[in-house]
């Protein structure tokens, strides 16, 4: 059951950000959430999104908009804590993800971080 908990939050939080429901992604954003992006599309840069600036740009359509589909690599629970690892594959690109989940003491799991590898689908 935690295993299906936590996998649903990851649906959500993907499908949310597939149509730039930032509501439905937010309720499942810890406060103190960060997207850890490092050197993603070949720059060099380590980029550390927090939660009111990945809203935004969820909302302002710099994020999501992709029908991606989520396969579940793993999914490991220790606790109170939970990492996914998990393939979104849409029509341009592949995110290979690792997202880190709390259960805080309302027994909700909430993300607390994404961190992405993005890869570019070719075109052959």
């Amino acid at each position: 059951m935690k295993k299906e908990n936590v996998e649903n939050v990851v649906k959500q939080f993907v499908q949310g950000a597939n149509q730039r429901l930032v509501e439905q992604v937010d309720s499942v954003l810890d406060d103190n959430f960060r997207a850890v992006v490092n050197r993603a599309f070949g720059n060099d840069r380590l980029m550390l999104i927090s939660k009111p600036v990945y809203l935004d740009m969820l909302s302002e359509g710099k994020l999501g908009g992709d029908n991606r589909t989520i396969e579940f690599l793993w999914t490991d629970i220790t606790g109170n804590n939970a990492l996914v690892k998990a393939r979104l594959t849409g029509k341009a690109t592949v995110f290979t993800t690792y997202i880190s989940l709390v259960r805080n003491k309302e027994n909700q799991w909430l993300i607390v971080s994404d961190q992405p590898h993005i890869e570019q689908v070719s075109d052959d």
